[in-house]
């Protein structure tokens, strides 16, 4: 029996299609219009696909006419190619279009439509009334619905919605499934509940890196540092191989936690994966960006320089750890070589330059950069930039400058940009200006207890108690207090120690206050006075009720001496502001011990070496 033989229309047709010849093919299809023919399903499923690969959106439309031409539907699969090609090029009315007109859907259908509407963040409550439907129609998801519709959830920040997807998925027995568990675990996390995503990571039966990374980063991205690189070890110690994702993540939980010493650990598990983590650009990011974030520019220099390819988040990250670490000069610099070498500066690098001028007094260098935003760089100065021009102007002593600026900022200036102002009324004592800002803030915040602070630490700095005591009767009339307390922290042997003024609840509290009393003594001998008006009134560095002398950046100081190794510096964390008493502790404690301290407190670090400080007293 002779073998079929195609016709020779429909020959050249496939041949077309597999070259990839695609304007010859859609000729080659008028063709087949015109001699009304059909070819075989699969030379059509590839020129859809080719139409997609060349974002071709009228010949896909003309393609779909012509497999729809005849009475005859299309084989399902078909049309799943056309639904796919019609949300890659996010024509989702198209997709829906043939989603409702196909005669049979099966789970691909489903799935992709649901997926596709997952995916439109306006559209993804619509993807859960798809799940709904499709379990309606007797069709059972599968494992990449679910894990495409819990993305609905997550963009629409609907935790019930969560709740009710993860019931479903139970329900079908998807719930031990790799990837739904992977991604339950991390709308759980996005959602800000990583709790409920280490329930469901408890419950599984057999271990998987994609479910251990998702649970890691769940707590990295929540902020709980300390409980991702927990897990990070015990997943090491289970016998995991780390992937880029897994050490990305604990990357970025020892910068948030400014964990320097397991930071270099995870680092040496970067190095092991060798050239496939040099090209890595997201990885060598996050190490360049944890060693600014704990301290350590020469490292992150280093780290930036080994970078085979650099993007604008490698240069901005570099040129803001430079500058939040006292180097404003080489931030500048290093700038300079951007605007040369380097990619186009973008919004996030302006702010690091603006905070290098601002934290080095660079007013005329700051205004040029500012000004100059637009035109070179084609960055609208938005908040973060304004505060930076603020505080630039404010630390000069140009707070009329400062009021003016943000008196006509383009945008509506908010409360962190009026308090910026608040803070350099308070360093000049300029406390008429400062009870007109700290009205405007409580306009916006009326229960802000930081306007209140700074307007008390003004008053008290101008030596004005009368307004300090009318201040604080205003905070104990409308209820405000201080909500969080000065805590500081250092990591020893990999070991988290955190102190707070008062807790008396460290083991080593006996040893500690021993070697606070002896370093008090020496620095005592060196020239130190305790300055006794702060410990009466600056209400924002530590709770009033406690002494000064055992603020919290005190007692870890004195803890780390303890364990202190030769040439090795002291790194201590703190949640808020170091205030001026601690900062001249440290200076002194540098210069008669010898050893270089960096604190690092929420707005910049501090490097302490031979009695000086890298800020230069200007913070």
């Amino acid at each position: 029996m002779r073998p079929f033989k195609p016709h020779p229309i429909i020959q050249h047709f496939t041949q077309l299609v597999r070259m990839k010849d695609l304007p010859s093919a859609m000729n080659a299809l008028s063709s087949l219009d015109n001699h009304g023919l059909r070819a075989d399903p699969v030379a059509y499923a590839d020129l859809v696909k080719l139409c997609i690969a060349n974002r071709a959106v009228r010949q896909g439309r003309l393609v779909h006419l012509h497999i729809h031409a005849d009475a005859v539907s299309p084989e399902t699969f078909l049309d799943n190619n056309l639904l796919n090609m019609y949300v890659k090029f996010g024509l989702l009315d198209d997709a829906r279009a043939l989603f409702d007109a196909m005669p049979e859907r099966n789970v691909v259908s489903w799935t992709t439509m649901v997926s596709a509407y997952a995916r439109a963040r306006a559209s993804s409550e619509e993807s859960v009334k798809l799940l709904n439907l499709m379990r309606g129609e007797g069709v059972a998801p599968n494992m990449f619905t679910y894990s495409s519709v819990l993305r609905a959830a997550v963009a629409a920040r609907e935790p019930r919605m969560l709740e009710q997807i993860h019931c479903g998925a139970i329900k079908h027995g998807l719930e031990s499934d790799v990837f739904v568990r992977s991604a339950l675990i991390d709308a759980y996390a996005k959602l800000g509940d990583p709790a409920d995503g280490f329930r469901v990571f408890n419950e599984m039966e057999t271990g998987d890196v994609f479910v251990w990374n998702s649970i890691i980063g769940g707590f990295a991205q929540n902020g709980r540092c300390d409980e991702a690189l927990c897990l990070f070890v015990e997943m090491k110690r289970a016998g995991f191989r780390s992937s880029q994702a897994t050490l990305t993540s604990a990357l970025r939980a020892c910068t948030g936690s400014a964990r320097m010493e397991m930071g270099r650990q995870v680092h040496a598990h970067v190095v092991k994966f060798g050239p496939a983590a040099a090209r890595d650009l997201i990885l060598n990011n996050a190490v360049v960006d944890m060693y600014c974030k704990c301290g350590s520019t020469n490292e992150a220099g280093a780290a930036f320089a080994r970078m085979r390819v650099r993007d604008v988040v490698s240069w901005s990250a570099m040129i803001s750890g430079l500058a939040q670490n006292g180097r404003s000069g080489d931030a500048l610099e290093l700038f300079e070589s951007m605007k040369e070498n380097g990619p186009r500066p973008n919004h996030v690098t302006m702010v690091g330059v603006l905070f290098a001028c601002s934290h080095a007094g660079l007013v005329d260098e700051g205004r040029l950069y500012f000004d100059s935003m637009r035109t070179l760089f084609d960055v609208e100065p938005g908040r973060e930039h304004y505060g930076c021009m603020v505080d630039l102007l404010g630390r000069a002593g140009r707070l009329d400058e400062a009021l003016k600026l943000i008196e006509e900022m383009e945008i509506t200036p908010d409360s962190v940009i009026w308090r910026t102002l608040l803070g350099a009324c308070k360093v000049h004592k300029n406390t008429s200006l400062a009870k007109r800002v700290a009205h405007r803030i409580l306009e916006l915040e009326p229960d802000d207890e930081g306007a209140y602070v700074l307007l008390s630490n003004t008053f008290a700095g101008a030596r004005r108690w009368e307004g300090v005591e009318t201040v604080r009767g205003a905070m104990r009339d409308r209820g405000v207090k201080k909500r969080e307390p000065g805590c500081s922290w250092v990591e020893e042997e990999m070991r988290i120690h955190a102190f707070v003024a008062g807790d008396d609840s460290h083991p080593e509290m006996a040893s500690i206050i021993g070697e606070l009393k002896r370093l008090f003594s020496r620095i005592g001998d060196a020239g130190y006075v305790a300055d006794a008006e702060l410990a009466l009134h600056d209400m924002e560095a530590e709770q009033r009720e406690e002494s000064m002398r055992y603020h919290s950046e005190k007692l870890a100081v004195a803890f780390a001496m303890t364990r202190a190794v030769a040439g090795k510096p002291i790194r201590v964390v703190k949640n808020l502001r170091t205030c001026g008493d601690c900062h001249a502790f440290a200076k002194m404690v540098s210069m008669v011990e010898g050893r270089d301290i960096v604190i690092r407190d929420a707005v910049r670090f501090h490097h302490f070496r031979g009695g000086a400080c890298s800020c230069g007293d200007y913070w």
